[in-house]
């Protein structure tokens, strides 16, 4: 496997054989090994000094899909569900191929710190992934801060939904998101060196 079809099976495809595992009640610690595929090192530098910070992060939906899955998480959670329903429901409406694009990727700056001051004065950060023993790939992004529009709420209730919504039945809107638009991906898993799968190589 090579290019971004590497990618897309690291980033993508591995969350949802994370979810599914989930799902089917086979969660070991295997799973905390998968999920560090959604928790990159964000490297930043700006008005704040160089920073690096470990935050959770999702594939965002092709951007003409976001109203319409927004709509589907806002009817989901009028009613409290439980964690299984909650898994269910990620994996049948948000976490697909057909729905996700593999070059957006969002996230929630609950901390409101360093990465923040940075990001809305360059617009610029670099994500890191490494997931052991050997897989990495090192992404350099556009990157933008969204407060109170559609992506800002979509990643609010994406974050909510699992980690809040089932034990308390509410959401939260008013943490600021990011967004990362993908500009170069780049294969740092052991024996790669740094070799760029995304714009590929002349």
């Amino acid at each position: 496997m090579s290019g971004l079809s590497a990618w897309i099976d690291y980033f993508i495809k591995g969350r949802i054989r994370a979810l599914r595992q989930l799902l089917e009640g086979r969660a070991d610690a295997s799973l905390l090994v998968e999920m560090t595929r959604a928790m990159p090192a964000i490297v930043t530098d700006g008005p704040a000094g160089l920073n690096a910070s470990i935050k959770m992060v999702a594939p965002l939906p092709r951007r003409e899909l976001v109203s319409r899955i927004l709509k589907h998480f806002e009817e989901f959670t009028r009613e409290r569900r439980s964690p299984r329903e909650v898994v269910d429901f990620l994996l049948r409406v948000y976490y697909r191929e057909d729905v996700l694009d593999p070059l957006l990727i969002g996230g929630l700056d609950i901390a409101r710190g360093r990465t923040l001051e940075n990001i809305r004065n360059t617009g610029r950060a670099v994500l890191l992934f490494y997931t052991p023993p050997s897989t990495s790939f090192m992404l350099v992004c556009r990157a933008t801060v969204h407060e109170s529009d559609e992506v800002a709420k979509l990643l609010n209730v994406l974050h909510d939904i699992y980690h809040e919504f089932p034990r308390t039945g509410r959401i939260r809107y008013d943490r600021p998101a990011y967004v990362f638009e993908v500009e170069e991906i780049w294969d740092k898993s052991v024996g790669k060196y740094g070799v760029r799968v995304y714009p590929a190589s002349a």
